[in-house]
């Protein structure tokens, strides 16, 4: 638009010269602003649809893409803010002069230039903070993806199983049938996607204040630290034998601090 101004300022003289009004020039120009907006729109809906399973493909995990109300009204939004600031310069600021002046080759202000400088120089800056953000969130993304976190994801499968009581005996099934299998374990979840909290946890010795300190805890059995390439700094990892769900009526349990 900005680019645009000098050919749109002629165009708006030689209008309104053949008898258009202000009124009709800005619905003129914020019209053409929307049919490009909308089919901008449209074309990057596309898009999203189009590369977004290639997106959770890199991003290692699965996200919900939903065209809900929410989201139509933001694209919607969206779509009409950039109608307004693209097409308001020359809907709401060209369409102001008149022809004479326009023919002249000035502007009513006596700065034609002092706008578009500022526009100009307001996209530049928001196109240096968009490159600066883009490096920042792909050096984010590379060390979430390289940093060492002391858990194994690599060639781990997780299923979702209603086994309780007969898990070890599933698992012993399943290395036995299949070579491939190097180990396998059972748990509540995985280390890095656990999501249950427990709270009123207590112990000898802990200070005033503390006993209600919420713990994320995973049940899990004796294969887990192996499983899942778990380094253990102290002690012992849980101790084949106990029951894999913390059963609360035993006299002791094992138990592991991360």
């Amino acid at each position: 638009s900005v680019a645009r101004s000098l050919n749109r300022m002629k165009e708006v003289g030689v209008r309104k010269v053949f008898g258009s009004d202000r009124k009709q020039l800005v619905a003129r120009f914020l019209l053409e602003s929307f049919i490009l907006s909308f089919i901008a729109l449209l074309i990057s809906l596309i898009l999203v649809e189009l590369l977004f399973p290639s997106f959770s493909e890199i991003m290692g995990t699965r996200i919900a893409l939903k065209f809900d109300f929410g989201t139509i009204l933001i694209a919607i939004l969206t779509c009409v803010a950039v109608t307004v600031l693209s097409g308001g310069y020359a809907a709401f600021y060209l369409s102001s002069f008149s022809p004479m002046l326009i023919m002249k080759g000035g502007s009513k202000t006596g700065s034609k230039n002092g706008l578009r400088k500022a526009l100009v120089g307001v996209q530049f800056f928001l196109s240096v903070s968009v490159l600066i953000c883009t490096v920042f969130i792909y050096k984010q993304i590379n060390a979430v993806f390289n940093a060492e976190t002391g858990v194994d994801r690599k060639n781990i499968i997780v299923l979702e199983t209603s086994l309780w009581y007969g898990a070890e005996d599933f698992i012993q099934v399943i290395k036995k049938e299949n070579p491939n299998v190097v180990d396998a374990s059972i748990a509540l979840s995985a280390p890095y996607n656990s999501s249950y909290n427990h709270s009123g946890i207590s112990w000898t010795g802990s200070k005033e204040g503390t006993k209600e300190m919420p713990f994320t805890q995973i049940f899990c059995d004796h294969n887990y630290a192996n499983t899942f390439g778990l380094q253990v700094i102290q002690g012992q990892f849980i101790p084949p034998g106990l029951k894999w769900w913390g059963d609360w009526d035993e006299s002791s349990f094992g138990l592991v601090i991360n």
